[in-house]
């Protein structure tokens, strides 16, 4: 709940009218009336009894967007003070009222609706995550590489190396990643046959599995290095501007904000007390 309440406040600083609900569990996390306090954890409706369980008092909306919420189709709904084009447009209800409420039908076969004098409201999915568009939606405390990588990728550069997970920018010789192809992309399959003097994770290591981290060590070279970097510390739960980390059972989820999209992904939360399997390894840490 922590984690869409702090989802919730990031879409709030973009509001001068509107709203958004996030569904969590059987209940959803929304904006507070008048966005006069933090996010609002509405546990229940009760449209017969016309009553809101909550931990605050939520938005006038609350009613109508818990309804579309229970249609199971969508992760969260928007509402903003814009008219949307090409959409249809119903007429207006006052907030919080069963009519309003009503409106939730005309969203049973579609994903947006213009209410009149008073903006759209859409349901919304979580998006995946698109790879080649890393460096543009990611934020940029995410491409540091530590000092000790970019002098590692020099003293082997008339070597055999390989870099995991290097997206566009690839500074080895081969490049590894499932997502991005480059003219020099290999595969997991060409391990079995090929021996690196050196493999290069820049902050890659925690998207692979255990497996796929053996079978790199694996592919060295005798006496040769596996060098990555990852988070400081393993979080519980983690928020920045734009983003909500969650880390339950050792797998991360992250929801990224950008614009009005949450791109959502999963990652492994490796420290280096999680990832110690050779001499041959080594992990330097980063702030982020």
């Amino acid at each position: 709940m922590t984690g869409f309440k702090a989802l919730v406040e990031m879409f709030e600083k973009t509001f001068q009218f509107g709203t958004v609900a996030f569904k969590c569990g059987s209940g959803m996390v929304t904006t507070s009336r008048g966005h006069k306090s933090g996010a609002v954890f509405v546990q229940n409706v009760d449209f017969e009894a016309a009553q809101i369980t909550a931990d605050d008092k939520a938005t006038l909306n609350a009613p109508l967007l818990f309804k579309i919420l229970l249609q199971n189709d969508c992760d969260f709904v928007l509402h903003r003070h814009e008219v949307l084009e090409g959409v249809e447009t119903v007429p207006y209800e006052f907030p919080g009222t069963v009519q309003e409420v009503l409106l939730a039908q005309k969203l049973l076969n579609v994903n947006q609706i213009n209410i009149q004098y008073h903006g759209f409201v859409k349901k919304c999915k979580f998006t995946q995550i698109d790879w080649k568009k890393y460096y543009i939606q990611f934020p940029e405390r995410y491409f540091r590489v530590p000092t000790q990588i970019q002098e590692k990728l020099q003293q082997y550069k008339d070597k055999e190396t390989v870099e995991v997970g290097s997206n566009t920018k690839c500074e080895a010789k081969y490049s590894l990643d499932p997502y991005v192809k480059l003219p020099n992309s290999i595969s997991y399959a060409d391990l079995e046959t090929k021996r690196f003097d050196l493999i290069v994770m820049k902050n890659s290591i925690a998207y692979l599995t255990e497996k796929e981290l053996k079978s790199l060590q694996n592919a060295l070279n005798p006496n040769g290095e596996i060098i990555a970097n990852s988070f400081m510390n393993v979080f519980e739960l983690k928020t920045t501007e734009n983003e909500v980390a969650l880390c339950q059972n050792g797998v991360v989820n992250h929801l990224l904000k950008v614009g009005d999209e949450v791109v959502k992904h999963e990652f492994y939360g490796y420290s280096e007390a999680t990832l110690i399997y050779s001499d041959s390894y080594k992990l330097h840490q980063n702030g982020i």
